[in-house]
């Protein structure tokens, strides 16, 4: 069992590796100044969601004790923009900007967050199902 929560864990690292090699692109042209993603006031969406990406790998791979606080710390922010701009894409205002499929970005990145949540408590769930078992000198 203790593996399958490490997998989760490297799996959910993985993940969000891929999709920061996505973003990267949108950051990049919104750092060069081409308006690439709505802002948050004077802030470029693509960087916070960016950063929330890079806590919820740190939070998976370096940092078990602080785990479960930056791991929401990066969640939350993702979550609340991938939500706010797929209804607004679906309400006919297009924000995201879109993957070269022309599929609004938002929306994977909805998917995506939407999955990491429950992956993340199933793998802290089974590894501290693992570590109680071996407190209690169960195999």
């Amino acid at each position: 069992m203790k593996w399958l929560g490490w997998a989760l864990r490297l799996g959910i690292a993985a993940v969000t590796v891929l999709v920061l090699y996505g973003l990267a692109p949108v950051i990049l042209n919104e750092w060069r100044g081409l308006d690439a993603c709505p802002k948050l006031g004077t802030l470029p969406a693509c960087y916070i969601a960016g950063l929330g990406y890079v806590a919820m790998a740190i939070a998976v791979l370096f940092a078990p004790r602080r785990l479960p606080a930056l791991f929401l710390l990066g969640w939350a922010p993702v979550f609340a923009l991938a939500l706010t701009g797929s209804t607004m894409e679906i309400l006919g205002h297009p924000t995201c900007p879109a993957s070269p499929t022309g599929t609004p970005m938002c929306f994977y990145s909805l998917a995506v967050a939407s999955l990491l949540l429950p992956a993340f408590w199933v793998g802290r769930r089974l590894q501290r199902d693992v570590q109680t078992a071996a407190h209690f000198g169960r195999p």
